[in-house]
C-alpha cells in the first residue's frame, strides 16, 4: 500500500514540474491566502500540495533509514 501511495505522491509532484516547483507554488498560494484569502479551489489545491510535500519528505526520510 505504501508503494502505491508513494507513486501517487510522486505523480502529483511531477505533474507540477517537480518538488521545487510544488514548494514554490505552495509558498505563493500561502502568501495569497495570508493577504486576501483564497478561493475554495486554490485553498484545496494548497492543502493537497502541502500534503504531498509532507508525504514526500516522509518517504525520503524512511528511505534514508532503510539505507535506500
Amino acid at each position: 500500500m505504501s508503494k502505491c501511495q508513494h507513486c501517487a505522491v510522486e505523480e502529483l509532484i511531477n505533474s507540477y514540474g517537480g518538488f521545487a516547483e510544488v514548494k514554490t507554488l505552495c509558498e505563493k498560494l500561502r502568501g495569497k491566502y495570508n493577504r486576501s484569502g483564497l478561493s475554495n479551489t486554490d485553498y484545496n489545491e494548497l492543502l493537497q500540495l502541502e500534503k504531498a510535500l509532507d508525504q514526500a519528505k516522509k518517504f525520503n526520510a524512511e528511505g534514508a533509514k532503510n539505507g535506500q
